[in-house]
């Protein structure tokens, strides 16, 4: 990963020392190997390509589905994708995804080449059941038996002493375990076998380990070691919140400053969940005892309530709102594909909200932002829905303006443009750019005087700000625009 967030494909040949980065692959999301392992198929910005380990040309193949998250060769002439919910067959040469009618979760092809493991739900709804390992029929795809539960996905490794038989391996509460497995009978037997802990896995069923057909198995180590901290504007730390050696990437601080809401992730759950951090005595708390996959919160303007993007086995998906005491119940929202919070109006009447995961690029789909407005009966309004990728909005101290982030210019920058309540909530009139560089994070100063967010190379700006009929900003946090005194610069206003 750059320091813009986005990742490449590299290759490292075990007899060397030094990896290799592939050209052309930047924005990379998902990969898997051909069973000749002399290229290597990938999605990045919407697409699946294929790239040969030597040379510098990538072949376009299709549309990568929204969400992708696996890929498996099947034959010399077709692959098998998806993600999500959906799977689809396309041709190894290229062509139109053809959908099926079941999903088959994280597929590997058994020795026999006629059958599959597959991750399966056991509902017709695969967004709040449990999953079932499934043996399946690669030509039909009809499950021909089920074997056993699983929380993550499974893959058979060979016995090095009986190469006629050999394990499942999937994690379960960050153990990797094998379980014994006949390839010919499909028959499971005896108890499984811990190989190694702390193995990273998520509620979608993904994990961190891997398997070749020499039984060699490659996993990554969870490793917690990360801390919320205090620093000043010249980067200096002045304080810390909550735990140290903990697994935690951000954290919203209420609007009276009393309280900081961060996502911690919880190895035997395999998600993040929500703490509630009290910024007077540091003390921290689960937000609620139900465990589920809890994040990217956002507070309402009061600071009595939180709104999170929710995931569980056995619920369906989508944002919830919770207030702070123990036993408050989660309030739902209108379902849709997949919502992360961005920013509570100040009047409480919206909820911002995007439909993607990864903010900083386009990938496998372009991303949209649309409110929730919460005095119409939590009715859905798009507000930035182009062609362009558009994520995280946050609306300014006095709700008249909507800060967000658009790559129309060829990369992501900040941008603000006026917002309009009434009935038809929108954004209206031109958009002035904030950022020179690239720019994410969005945050505004409690008195709207500046904004902050990260640039492209993971520095922390602070943009000076003066709202009116035609605002003024310090472009990128070092120049200034302004239409009537031309352009100066100035020193840098913040660099953490």
């Amino acid at each position: 990963m750059d320091t813009s967030g986005a990742f490449s494909l590299f290759v490292r040949d075990f007899k060397a020392l030094e990896s290799r980065k592939i050209p052309g692959t930047e924005g990379a999301h998902t990969m898997f190997w051909p069973r000749n392992g002399n290229s290597l198929y990938f999605t990045a910005k919407g697409k699946l390509w294929r790239a040969p380990l030597e040379g510098d040309a990538n072949v376009l193949l299709a549309e990568s589905p929204p969400f992708m998250s696996f890929g498996l060769w099947l034959s010399p002439e077709r692959l098998l994708v998806g993600g999500r919910g959906a799977s689809f067959t396309v041709a190894s040469a290229g062509g139109s995804l053809q959908k099926l009618s079941r999903h088959c979760g994280w597929p590997q092809l058994l020795p026999d080449g006629k059958h599959l493991l597959c991750l399966m739900p056991e509902k017709s709804d695969v967004r709040t059941s449990r999953r079932q390992v499934c043996v399946v029929r690669t030509s039909d795809f009809a499950v021909v038996k089920n074997l056993f539960q699983s929380d993550t996905r499974v893959q058979y490794i060979a016995s090095s002493i009986n190469p006629s038989a050999g394990y499942l391996l999937y994690a379960r509460a960050g153990v990797l375990l094998a379980q014994p497995f006949d390839p010919r009978s499909w028959r499971v037997s005896g108890d499984p076998l811990p190989v190694v802990r702390n193995v990273y896995h998520f509620v979608t069923g993904a994990a961190d380990f891997s398997v070749s057909e020499r039984g060699v198995i490659a996993y990554q180590s969870f490793v917690s070691r990360s801390q919320l901290a205090w620093v000043d504007r010249a980067g200096r730390q002045v304080g810390t919140i909550g735990p140290a050696d903990v697994n935690v990437k951000a954290a919203r601080l209420s609007p009276d400053g009393k309280w900081a809401a961060a996502a911690l992730y919880d190895l035997e759950a395999g998600g993040q969940d929500l703490w509630i951090f009290d910024l007077k005595t540091n003390a921290g708390r689960r937000l609620s005892a139900n465990l589920a996959l809890r994040d990217s919160a956002v507070w309402s303007p009061d600071s009595k309530k939180t709104v999170y993007l929710f995931g569980a086995r056995d619920e369906a998906s989508g944002l919830r709102l919770r207030g702070l005491g123990e036993v408050e119940p989660e309030e739902t929202t209108p379902a849709a594909d997949f919502q992360i919070p961005l920013d509570w109006s100040p009047d409480g009447r919206f909820i911002a909200f995007m439909n993607v995961g990864l903010p900083r690029f386009a990938n496998e789909q372009q991303s949209d932002i649309s409110l929730i407005d919460l005095a119409q009966g939590r009715k859905i309004v798009p507000l930035l829905n182009s062609r362009f990728h558009e994520s995280l909005g946050a609306f300014s101290p006095d709700g008249k303006w909507f800060a967000f982030t658009s790559n129309e210019s060829g990369t992501s920058e900040v941008y603000v443009q006026v917002f309009r309540a009434g009935d038809t909530p929108g954004l209206t009139g031109p958009r002035y750019r904030v950022s020179q560089g690239g720019g994410s994070a969005i945050r505004w100063r409690r008195d709207g005087r500046e904004l902050y967010f990260l640039d492209g190379k993971g520095v922390v700006r602070a943009v000076p700000v003066k709202l009116g009929a035609q605002p003024r900003v310090w472009l990128g946090g070092d120049v200034v625009h302004d239409q009537h005194r031309g352009t100066r610069r100035y020193p840098l206003a913040a660099r953490l």
